[in-house]
């Protein structure tokens, strides 16, 4: 489970933000997947502030009944970030689906490594894989 209950407890654990996001994972599968979307050439993972929006992202896309909403600690978002979704390129902030195909959802979109050091409240001081220099 993602929840803000979920994740690693003490001593080099990455990030502290114990602030609760919300993102979409697919209700049919025995781990979490979580939805990552694609933007052009780029893959955006969509996260929100509250779960109100995530509920109103999945009923106004039409992604139907196989999604919901999933909270987690920004602590454990990092992690999930780090691991098992190193391969995204962009997170996308609250973002609607009326714009995700549009050049709108540069606005609300960063990179992963600059999502991930915003809720670290800290730089790397090399870049994360996979990230642009």
């Amino acid at each position: 489970m993602l929840g803000a209950g979920s994740g690693r407890d003490g001593a080099g654990e990455r990030g502290s933000d114990k602030r609760s996001y919300w993102v979409i994972a697919r209700k049919d599968e025995p781990r979490d997947e979580v939805m990552v979307l694609a933007r052009g050439p780029a893959s955006v993972m969509p996260v929100f502030s509250f779960s109100e929006e995530a509920d109103l992202f999945l009923w106004l896309g039409g992604f139907g009944e196989l999604w919901r909403v999933e909270e987690v600690e920004g602590r454990n978002l990092v992690n999930l970030l780090l691991d098992g979704y190193a391969d995204v390129d962009e997170v996308a902030l609250d973002p609607i689906p009326e714009v995700q195909a549009r050049p709108v959802m540069s606005l609300v979109a960063v990179s992963r490594a600059r999502f991930i050091e915003a809720l670290i409240g800290r730089s790397f001081d090399t870049p994360l894989p996979d990230s642009p220099v």
